[in-house]
């Protein structure tokens, strides 16, 4: 098999460069820093490439390499503000847990990671929006989470101050 010049590819990457991040930001739901990303991204998979040494082969190749992470990152951008909201009304008011902030983000990352680990099943078409679902998905993980802390709080509870009184506290 034919194996261009690692060199060559990267001059291919560099010249490309403009061109992939133009093409990026053509999903409005991305900034200017996930296009950068992405395409430092497609610097790990270079050596993957196998095409003729053009310019046009070598874009329509990145394209393909960086469309998952561009379809990834648009939903995140675009799902985020729900999913936080969710964990907030999830995790409920008085939080009494610790800092508030730092669940919401382990909650989130927790989200981010089973919904993009299983993304084939969320790119099916649903009866509600993805917004919509996300939401739902990422409020039952802040409850099933806030069940996690309460039984926690229960197994750290030593028996005697549970039931000083003979009723538990």
């Amino acid at each position: 098999m034919y194996r261009p010049d690692t060199g060559e590819i990267e001059a291919l990457y560099l010249q490309s460069y403009g061109a992939l991040t133009a093409k990026a930001l053509e999903d409005q739901r991305l900034t200017a820093s996930d296009a950068d990303n992405i395409i430092a991204g497609l610097a790990r998979h270079l050596d993957e490439f196998t095409g003729r040494l053009e310019l046009d082969t070598f874009q329509t190749w990145a394209l393909d390499v960086m469309q998952p992470a561009i379809f990834t990152h648009g939903i995140v951008n675009e799902c985020r503000p729900y999913v936080r909201a969710a964990i907030k009304k999830g995790l409920g008011w008085p939080y009494r847990f610790g800092d508030l902030e730092d669940a919401v983000n382990e909650l989130e990352a927790r989200t981010w990671v089973k919904v993009l680990g299983d993304l084939p099943k969320w790119q099916k078409p649903g009866t509600a929006k993805l917004s919509s679902r996300h939401y739902a998905y990422a409020k039952s993980q802040a409850r099933g989470w806030i069940t996690e802390q309460l039984r926690a709080e229960v197994r750290l509870t030593p028996y005697e101050e549970t039931f000083a009184d003979g009723v538990a506290a």
